[in-house]
């Protein structure tokens, strides 16, 4: 990469943000959690200029040329000003606006333009920008790839974090070196969780290819706004609905991350004990019935027990390695074949709704909270429908006693009640 692009100062920051028109702007963070992570830097373009400013120590950057923690201060308060008044662009702006703390009054989401022309495919700025610049892909570095090089410069670079490591290794081989079999296996295993090989952060990344990488950022997506989204957008008559209703809905989905919902996580936590007794019970029966331990979770062993061992007939449902499935829909398909000679698929259905609402809900929700409240992220722009897609709360089942009870964790605000509705479309 160039070595030409430098942090911006203090000052710097504040003249391309000062009296203009329109900003860009993209976050760069030690998370891609808001609750726990820390604002790392702010890239911006401006008509005025761009560039980037780091809000945490680097260990690129000589410690002179850091912001103080009160400086940190004015370039956020800066920046919720601008959010005020100031029209803001973006790439997935949502996100930023968590790191900022308040969400842009004039907001204009690149990425949620360019969903409503383009509803299929990939809205990763990498893989799109090639293609509407005409520029190689290898241009657009992603966040993985310059944590890589960060890794191979300060592996390579920095002689301290080598030797250390170099001694932990050797150490290594040397604890080890006169064990075999999987007793040394063990061994290294234990020595490598004692000498862990160090993993590069974005404070490790040489500051010169983050600036690059963070004004890319904030570059491209104004690019392609001026070049493609706007004209686009006017052409099929969608600009006057994408800022009347799509920016005011993604403001709307931005304070429902913020304010999270209730949880009862004492109920959670008896729906998860309950399940895993059920899961311990269910797989008690289903061993006595096969006549040895059984592996519920295995496909493999299910079809050599189930249509080798114990002689039941293929369903006809397929998997795609060309082997007979196990699924769900297979395992009821069985369970109303041979219910009345067996109840081995009904237990093993069973099995599998307990372990579905321990593993996926029940165990995992009380990790996720924050508060004790659940804070969901709802993408915008990930299905083709225009519905919105959010990880967990998205597929919570609605069917048996454990899912009524799942569901019923979610505790609405005093006074209110949460309301479950579906829409008949038609597509």
């Amino acid at each position: 990469m160039d070595r030409q692009y430098k942090p911006l100062t203090l000052s710097e920051f504040e003249d391309i943000v000062t009296n203009v028109l329109w900003v860009s702007i993209d976050t760069e963070t030690t998370s891609l959690d808001w609750k726990t992570g820390q604002l790392a830097g702010i890239s911006i373009f401006s008509p005025k200029g761009y560039g980037y400013i780091p809000t945490i120590d680097y260990r690129t950057v000589d410690s002179a040329a850091l912001l103080s923690g009160e400086d940190v201060n004015v370039v956020k308060e800066i920046v919720r000003k601008l959010f005020e008044s100031t029209p803001i662009f973006g790439w997935n702006l949502k996100f930023d606006a968590h790191f900022i703390g308040s969400f842009p009054e004039k907001c204009v989401d690149i990425q949620t333009g360019y969903w409503l022309l383009h509803e299929e495919g990939s809205m990763s700025l990498k893989t799109i920008a090639p293609l509407l610049t005409e520029q190689p892909e290898e241009t657009y570095l992603d966040y993985r790839e310059l944590l890589k090089k960060a890794s191979e410069y300060v592996h390579g670079e920095i002689d301290e974090v080598r030797e250390a490591y170099a001694q932990a290794q050797s150490l290594l081989y040397k604890s080890t070196k006169k064990t075999e079999g999987s007793t040394k296996a063990v061994a290294l295993g234990e020595a490598k969780l004692l000498f862990p090989k160090p993993k590069a952060t974005i404070q490790d990344i040489p500051i010169e290819w983050l600036v690059e990488y963070a004004i890319k950022d904030v570059v491209l997506p104004m690019l392609l706004w001026e070049s493609v989204v706007r004209d686009n957008l006017i052409a099929d008559r969608l600009l006057g609905y994408f800022h009347s209703y799509e920016m005011p809905f993604l403001r709307t989905l931005w304070k429902m991350e913020r304010k999270g919902i209730r949880v009862d996580r004492e109920q959670l936590d008896q729906v998860s004990r309950d399940a895993r007794a059920t899961m311990l019970d269910t797989q008690a029966q289903i061993d006595m019935i096969v006549g040895h331990p059984l592996n519920v979770n295995s496909s493999k062993q299910l079809q050599e027990t189930i249509f080798t061992e114990l002689g039941y007939a293929p369903t006809g449902r397929m998997t795609d390695a060309g082997l007979h499935s196990c699924d769900e829909a297979a395992m009821q398909m069985l369970h109303e074949t041979y219910g009345t000679e067996t109840n081995l698929f009904e237990l093993i259905l069973e099995y599998r709704d307990a372990a579905k609402n321990e593993g996926t809900y029940a165990g995992k929700i009380p990790k996720l909270l924050h508060n004790e409240r659940l804070h969901v992220s709802f993408n915008n722009t990930g299905t083709v429908t225009g519905r919105l897609s959010a990880e967990i709360v998205q597929q919570i089942p609605s069917e048996g006693p454990e899912a009524k009870k799942i569901r019923s964790s979610f505790i609405p605000k005093d006074g209110y009640v949460i309301i479950a509705a579906d829409l008949s479309q038609a597509e």
